[in-house]
């Protein structure tokens, strides 16, 4: 029973990791938007989007390899050629599996590097010995998990179009079901993909002071179609005020030895959530802190 709640301990650290990584990025939006610096905005929104999932990986390395260089490089070498893979498979750019993908690629690189420790190669192959083994492992299974994804990624993809097609076309109905997929996709990163299709693609407008056809929930309402932000105007209260009674939930709930360390955290996510609309810091919080309360 010890060695299972200290599993579970090192695992929830090793992926709180990360989460110490994201205001980062998120900085960079509020300053790529408040100062109209695009780029600055575009690169705080890619590293949460696209890099995130890295630094799961790694954090995990660094949980249950001891902080270990070359087991953090394992994991890094695994994720990437992964994406690598996964991308040409699948034939599309914007495979992402989310933190869901940089844990299972973190998992399998730990092992593996355990696993190269012990390994003596012949003197000729003695500079690819024991640990320096490990990043060459993760990446062979990366080519495996990302030849695996890269197969069902298709798949995933046209799940989520058809599902936003359903959505869009079901008024109220979809509304509610819109805002409940949102929220239990973050963990696999796909709720990037279904919001970027409900607010880039569907519906059209033809703005009456330009003649231009304009596409999307997001885009029709900013240029004041009268028939747009259904799907948006939900979101204003859940990112607001969802977040702050979840962190102070984990805050109450939490040791009283480790309640101002929680906070701070908390505080940081919280910020993020209510001025920047970026909830991960919280969300993922609560899903390591009770997965089973998540689903529920």
């Amino acid at each position: 029973m010890r060695e299972k709640a200290a599993f579970f301990q090192r695992a929830s650290a090793s992926l709180m990791v990360p989460l110490t990584f994201v205001p980062l990025p998120a900085v960079l939006v509020a300053l790529g938007t408040v100062l109209g610096i695009g780029p600055l905005e575009s690169a705080g929104l890619e590293l949460l989007r696209v890099w995130l999932p890295l630094f799961f990986a790694m954090g995990i390395a660094v949980g249950f390899a001891q902080a270990e260089g070359m087991a953090v490089l394992s994991a890094a070498a695994g994720y990437l050629t992964m994406m690598a893979v996964a991308e040409g498979v699948a034939g599309d750019p914007a495979v992402n599996f989310g933190a869901l993908g940089g844990v299972a690629v973190g998992a399998a690189a730990v092992w593996l590097y355990r696993y190269a420790a012990k390994v003596r190669l012949p003197e000729f192959l003695a500079l690819f010995s024991g640990r320096r083994l490990g990043p060459i492992l993760a990446a062979l299974a990366g080519v495996v998990l990302g030849w695996g994804f890269g197969l069902v990624w298709p798949g995933f993809h046209r799940a989520v179009v058809l599902l936003g097609e359903w959505i869009y076309a079901a008024g109220g109905a979809g509304a509610f079901v819109y805002g409940g997929i949102i929220r239990m996709l973050i963990p696999t990163g796909l709720h990037h993909l279904l919001m970027q299709l409900m607010d880039y693609q569907m519906g059209a407008w033809t703005d009456p002071a330009t003649s231009q056809v304009v596409m999307g929930e997001y885009i029709r309402f900013l240029h004041g179609d009268p028939s747009a932000g259904r799907l948006l105007s939900g979101f204003f209260l859940t990112l607001a005020f969802g977040p702050l009674g979840a962190a102070l939930a984990m805050v109450h709930e939490a040791r009283p030895e480790q309640r101002r360390r929680v906070s701070g955290m908390m505080l940081t996510g919280v910020l993020t959530a209510m001025v920047l609309g970026i909830t991960e810091p919280i969300e993922f919080a609560f899903i390591f802190a009770s997965p089973l309360l998540f689903g529920i």
